[in-house]
């Protein structure tokens, strides 16, 4: 199901925390209150891991990552990349980004088999994430938008885009991606549903703002439930 919570009285939750099938990242200023929100929800044996890359708490916009792999900004220091390292099953991988941008969120949107990336990203980018997630890898645009990892959510069953997309671009992303999509909107209107939006294929969490017929397409659709 969908449950709404804040991060630091912000609606931008997907800014802060990545969830994937396998474990969740929050910053490690992330507040009681929100991570008690998360592991009420996702089981006292769900992984959460406290991250400080770049000494920042916007996480989710830092991070790209699945079930098999998180890839991090160049910019990432030793300590921090260690830190992370240390806290996932040996099982995933985890590698520094040469891409000369830190927001790896923003430009990537991913789940445990394909990926969706910026048409702005290297050719090189393109195949350590391949390599590091283990997906298949598209260089696209969501509509206008190049910031794919903002405009556009997904796990393994489903994925919501943006509403200003053409059925023709939303059935050409259904194909690459393979998992049906529709369009939403979180936080009382806005498109930007990577921030608003974090999910797997069992739960998900979106901002305080959203409204309940938001909740509702999200819920349903992501989940089969209200």
């Amino acid at each position: 199901m969908t449950i709404k919570i804040q991060v630091d009285s912000s609606s931008e939750i997907g800014t802060y925390i990545k969830l994937t099938n396998t474990f969740c990242i929050v910053p490690v200023t992330l507040s009681k209150k929100a991570f008690i929100a998360l592991r009420s929800e996702l089981g006292k044996n769900f992984p959460v891991l406290l991250s400080n890359v770049l000494s920042s708490k916007c996480q989710g916009r830092l991070i790209a990552c699945n079930s098999k792999g998180i890839l991090l900004p160049p910019q990432t220091t030793p300590e921090e990349f260690a830190s992370l390292k240390n806290s996932v099953p040996d099982s995933i991988v985890v590698k520094y980004s040469e891409e000369n941008l830190n927001t790896l969120g923003n430009c990537i949107c991913v789940n445990d088999f394909t990926a969706l990336i910026s048409p702005d990203l290297s050719k090189k980018t393109e195949e350590l994430l391949s390599d590091t997630l283990g997906v298949e890898v598209f260089k696209t645009y969501v509509g206008q938008f190049s910031l794919v990892g903002s405009y556009c959510v997904l796990n393994n069953q489903k994925g919501l885009v943006h509403p200003n997309i053409s059925c023709e671009e939303q059935d050409f992303l259904t194909e690459l991606l393979q998992i049906p999509l529709r369009t939403a909107t979180v936080n009382r209107g806005s498109e930007t549903l990577g921030s608003g939006i974090i999910t797997n294929d069992w739960h998900s969490f979106c901002g305080q703002k959203t409204t309940q017929p938001e909740l509702q397409i999200i819920d349903t659709w992501l989940h089969g439930k209200v």
